[in-house]
Order: structure tokens, then C-alpha cells, then sequence
């Protein structure tokens, strides 16, 4: 199954897993996704409303977590100016209640 996860970075998820077949070695392509027991590929949209506890909950876990992951690490002070800075930005999405939320949608 590809999931959203990797599915995210690329406007065109089509086009995306067309170009994973493409790239497969030949005589394995159909076997691209069959390993999973998928005899065809098809995309899944669901519609639902993504919540996280603040701004700052959502954006710093980017920040602190996935970016030193992948080999970029910040330091506090641009961190701090980055939240400050996503905190204006995204208001709009604030609640009464601090949280933030917005609608999103999940690919399958």
C-alpha cells in the first residue's frame, strides 16, 4: 500500500505511481504493488477536519522531530522565530479553545 505519507510530496499522485512502474525493472512491474496483494492501483480522497492542540504543537513537531530526522537541525533561536512567525500566519485556524484546526484530506 502506498500511503499518503509518501503519496504527500507530489502534486500529481497519479502521475507519481505511474512513474513508480515506470522506474520498476522490467518483467517486475505488475509485481510493484501485487506484493501487497493489489491486483490495481486507485487513489482514495477522504475529507475530514485535522485538529492539533496549538500552532506551536503542530509546527514544532515538524521543527523538532521530523527535520533533524531527515538531517536538518535548527537552533533554538530560529525555531523560536519560525513558531512565532507560523503562530501569525496561521491564526485563522485558531479556536476559541487555542487549538487549531483545519479541513484536510487523506490519500490511500
Amino acid at each position: 500500500m502506498v500511503r499518503q505519507f509518501g503519496l504527500m510530496f507530489f502534486s500529481d499522485r497519479t502521475r507519481a505511481i505511474a512513474e513508480m512502474f515506470r522506474c520498476a525493472k522490467p518483467g517486475r512491474r505488475n509485481r510493484l504493488f501485487e506484493v501487497a496483494g493489489a491486483s490495481s492501483v486507485s487513489i482514495d480522497t477522504r475529507r475530514g477536519t485535522a485538529r492539533f492542540p496549538s500552532v506551536r504543537a503542530m509546527v514544532e513537531a515538524d521543527l523538532r522531530g521530523w527535520l533533524p530526522v531527515m538531517g536538518s537541525i535548527l537552533d533554538d533561536e530560529l525555531i523560536e522565530l519560525i513558531l512565532s512567525d507560523a503562530e501569525e500566519v496561521l491564526r485563522e485556524f485558531v479556536t476559541g479553545d487555542g487549538a487549531m484546526t483545519f479541513d484536510a484530506r487523506r490519500t490511500s
